[in-house]
C-alpha cells in the first residue's frame, strides 16, 4: 500500500454512496423502531455498540497502524483498542437517551446524533491529533471532504448497531414469550 492516498474526490464519491445507504437503512430502521419499540433498546443498544466498536477498534488499529493511526495514536492505544467499545456503550446509552427525548422520530434524532459524534470526532482527530498533515494515506484531502464522508460513515456505523440492538431485543422478546407462555400440559 506504499505510495496510496485516498484524495478529496474519492472522499466526496465515497461520501455520497454511503449516503444513499444511510438513507435506506434510515428508513428501514425507523420502520422497525417506533417511538415505542425504540425506548425499549437501551441496553441492546450499548451491548451492541460495546462489542461493536471493541472489535471494530481493535482490528483498525491492527490491520492500519502502520500506515495511519501510528501517526496520531501513541503506540499503547492498541493495546486500550478493546477499552474503546466500553467508552462508546456509554455514548450510546446517551445517544438513546436524548433521541427517546427527541421531538422527531426517535431514530432520526438517534442518525443524527450519530453523524455529530463523527463530525465531532474526525473535527478533533484532524486539527488536534493531525490525522491528515501526518499519515501520507490522507495527505491530499481536504478536511470538509473527510468531515462529510465521517458524518455518513458513522450514520452507517451506528445504523449498524441499531440493527443488531433491534435483533438483540427481538430474540430477548421471544425468550420473554417462550418462558411466560407455557404450552398447557393437558391435551
Amino acid at each position: 500500500m506504499t505510495g496510496f492516498t485516498i484524495d478529496t474526490e474519492l472522499y466526496w464519491l465515497a461520501a455520497l454512496a454511503l449516503a444513499l445507504v444511510d438513507i435506506f437503512l434510515v428508513v428501514v430502521l425507523a420502520w422497525r423502531a417506533p417511538a415505542r419499540r425504540f425506548r425499549r433498546l437501551a441496553w441492546p443498544l450499548a451491548g451492541a455498540a460495546v462489542i461493536f466498536w471493541s472489535v471494530l477498534w481493535t482490528g483498525v488499529l491492527w490491520l492500519f497502524w502502520d500506515s495511519f493511526y501510528r501517526y496520531i495514536f501513541p503506540p499503547t492505544t492498541r493495546l486500550l483498542a478493546p477499552g474503546f467499545g466500553l467508552l462508546y456503550g456509554v455514548l450510546a446509552l446517551a445517544m438513546w437517551w436524548l433521541a427517546s427525548r427527541s421531538p422527531v422520530l426517535p431514530v432520526l434524532g438517534y442518525t443524527l446524533l450519530a453523524g455529530l459524534e463523527g463530525l465531532v470526532s474526525h473535527l478533533w482527530a484532524i486539527f488536534s491529533l493531525g490525522a491528515l498533515e501526518r499519515p501520507a494515506l490522507l495527505q491530499g484531502a481536504s478536511p470538509e471532504a473527510v468531515l462529510a464522508f465521517a458524518v455518513v460513515e458513522k450514520i452507517f456505523y451506528w445504523s449498524v448497531i441499531l440493527g443488531i440492538a433491534l435483533l438483540l431485543l427481538r430474540g430477548r422478546e421471544r425468550w420473554e414469550q417462550a418462558v411466560i407462555i407455557k404450552p398447557d400440559p393437558k391435551p
